[in-house]
C-alpha cells in the first residue's frame, strides 16, 4: 500500500473513531434530545460488519457494511427484513448508490466497486476503479459515478462499460471530501473542515469548484432539495445552506443536535438526520431559517445512515446492523 493510501485509510479510521467519540457527549447543553418518540422498532437484522450506510430501491435495501462489504436485504415486509446475499469487498464499504442493475460501493482504500445486482441473490463484482484517495461517498447519475475521495476531492467515473469503469475527471477540494449529492450539473460536497464545496460538473472531464461556504463543525454528508443544501455537520448538527446562487452559497439556518449528525436525507419539508447517539431525528425544515426537531427516534446502536420510504425508516445502525423504524406519517423519499 502506498503512503497516500495508508494516509487515506488512517483518515477513514480516525473519522469513524471521532464519530464514536462525539456520540458520548451532547454537542451542547441546549442540544439535549427531546423525549424519544413512541415510534417503534418494526424489525432488525444483525449484519456481520459495521453498518455504515443504506439505500432502498423497491423492496430491497443495500447496506454498506464496512469490513463485510455489501449486504442485500429483502425489506418487502419491513417487520421481517431478510438477508438475500452478502458480497465481501477488499476494502471497507462505507457508502452505496444504486442505479438500475448496478450498485456502486465506496470501498475506502480500494476505490469504487461496481456490482451487478440484476439477481439480488447473486451480486457480482463487475469492475472496480482504484481511486487515488479513500472512497467514502458516492452518487450515481445515469452512467456516471461521482466519488468523494477524502484527501483528493472529487473523482468522476464513467460507468458506460460497467466491467471497465474509467476515471474521466477529478478536482481536489481543500478539506477531506466525505459526502456528495449531485443535482443537475452541480455536485455538492461535504468537505469536512472546509464545509460545503459546490462543483460544476457540466463537463465531467473537467469539474470546477464554483463556490464554497465554511460550516462550524465537520461536514460529512449533504442532501439537496430545491435551492437548499442540508449539511450533516457532526458536532455542529444540521446546517442549511442557500445554494440558489451556486457561486455564493450562504448558511441560512442551523440546528444543534444531541449527538453527532453524520447523514441526512430530505423529503418535502422534513429532514431525517442520522445522529449517532441520538438515533434518528425528524426535523421540520418548512422554514429553512428555523429548523425544528419534531421527533427523536432512538436506535439500539449508533445511527450512521438512514433511508425513508413511506412509513418506514431504514437505519444503518453501527453495532446492530439494519434497524427498521415505524415513522407513520412520513412522506415517501425517492433515493
Amino acid at each position: 500500500m502506498t503512503a497516500g493510501k495508508t494516509l487515506a485509510a488512517l483518515l477513514v479510521i480516525v473519522g469513524l473513531l471521532l464519530a464514536f467519540w462525539l456520540t458520548q457527549t451532547p454537542s451542547s447543553p441546549e442540544a439535549l434530545a427531546p423525549e424519544p418518540s413512541p415510534t417503534s422498532v418494526l424489525g432488525s437484522l444483525e449484519t456481520p460488519g459495521g453498518s455504515a450506510n443504506v439505500i432502498v430501491s423497491g423492496d430491497l435495501a443495500y447496506l454498506a457494511d464496512t469490513t463485510a462489504g455489501l449486504q442485500v436485504i429483502d425489506v418487502s415486509e419491513p417487520s421481517h427484513p431478510t438477508l438475500l446475499a452478502s458480497l465481501d469487498t477488499p476494502g471497507g464499504a462505507v457508502d452505496v448508490a444504486v442505479s438500475g442493475d448496478l450498485a456502486c460501493l465506496a470501498d475506502t482504500t480500494f476505490g469504487l466497486s461496481v456490482i451487478g445486482v440484476s439477481d439480488p441473490k447473486r451480486p457480482v463484482v463487475l469492475g472496480s476503479v482504484d481511486t487515488p484517495g479513500g472512497a467514502v461517498g458516492v452518487d450515481v447519475v445515469g452512467t456516471t459515478a461521482y466519488v468523494a475521495d477524502t484527501t483528493v476531492g472529487l473523482q468522476v467515473i464513467d460507468l458506460s462499460s460497467p466491467d471497465k469503469p474509467t476515471l474521466i475527471g477529478s478536482v481536489d477540494t481543500p478539506g477531506g471530501a466525505e459526502g456528495i449529492a449531485v443535482e443537475g450539473t452541480l455536485a455538492f460536497m461535504a468537505d469536512t473542515t472546509s464545509g460545503l464545496q459546490v462543483v460544476d460538473v457540466a463537463n465531467p472531464t473537467r469539474p470546477v469548484i464554483v463556490g464554497s461556504v465554511e460550516t462550524p463543525g465537520g461536514a460529512t454528508d449533504v442532501a439537496v432539495a430545491g435551492s437548499v443544501a442540508y449539511v450533516a455537520d457532526t458536532s455542529s448538527g444540521l446546517q442549511l445552506v442557500d445554494v440558489s446562487d451556486p457561486g455564493r452559497p450562504q448558511v441560512i439556518g442551523s440546528l444543534d443536535t444531541p449527538g453527532s449528525a453524520v447523514h441526512v436525507v430530505v423529503s418535502g419539508s422534513t429532514a431525517w438526520v442520522a445522529d449517532t447517539r441520538a438515533g434518528v431525528l425528524k426535523v421540520d425544515v418548512s422554514d429553512p431559517a428555523q429548523p425544528t426537531i419534531e421527533a427523536s427516534i432512538d436506535t439500539p446502536g449508533s445511527a450512521t445512515g438512514v433511508a425513508v420510504v413511506e412509513d418506514s425508516a431504514f437505519v444503518a445502525d453501527m453495532g446492530t446492523g439494519l434497524v427498521v423504524l415505524d415513522v407513520l406519517g412520513a412522506a415517501s423519499l425517492q433515493l
